[in-house]
């Protein structure tokens, strides 16, 4: 049958070196279906600038498109029989304190007890309180990323863990061609680091 929108986009897909496409009107979105990829750099600055408005700015900001849009006197709304309140209902609330990280002081034998600072904790001059050792570990690689680059920051992921206490002595590498295949690989580890 002929398409009702030929001038829309088309959706696409990448399947091994080809690109797939297919007209929107004939596509449909499961629901919870998972967006695979990653976000572009301004969805993801978007993104963050709206998780980070204080909450008085997010009331005040959803007041004011409340106010435009009419929501408490819509005739649409009311011949529907439905009523939207213009305040915001009120919950009792507590302010949990941020959680502390305890780790091990490298220059003695006692342990140190680390705050949050600006939303993250500062772990320099920290190690784990006891000294670990895994002796393998398995790198998942989804990105077909050439064995050279991943020994590269394999190296350099040792040294970081040294610093903590934390020795990594080899690893191998597991190339997942489908993301479908992920569940399968990651089956019985207790670590992973994508």
């Amino acid at each position: 049958s002929a398409l009702q929108y030929p001038h829309l986009p088309c959706g696409q897909r990448k399947k091994g070196d080809m690109i797939l496409s297919f007209p929107l009107e004939h596509l449909q979105i499961a629901p919870n279906q998972k967006v695979n990829g990653k976000l572009s750099d301004q969805q993801e600055s978007d993104v963050i600038k709206i998780t980070a408005t204080p909450p008085h700015q997010r009331f005040n900001e959803l007041r004011e498109k409340m106010r435009v849009m009419s929501v408490s006197d819509n005739p649409l709304l009311d011949n529907l029989g439905i009523k939207v309140g213009t305040e915001f209902t009120k919950l009792p609330a507590q302010l949990l304190p941020p959680p502390s990280l305890k780790f091990g002081d490298p220059n003695s034998s006692k342990f140190k007890i680390i705050q949050p600072f600006n939303g993250g904790w500062n772990l320099r001059d920290c190690a784990a309180i006891r000294a670990v050792s895994l002796k393998f570990c398995t790198i998942i690689d989804c990105a077909n990323v050439p064995n050279p680059v991943i020994a590269d920051k394999f190296n350099l992921f040792q040294r970081v863990n040294k610093a903590f206490k934390v020795d990594i002595e080899q690893f191998k590498v597991v190339k997942c061609r489908d993301e479908r295949e992920l569940d399968r690989l990651i089956e019985g580890f207790c670590l992973i680091i994508l």
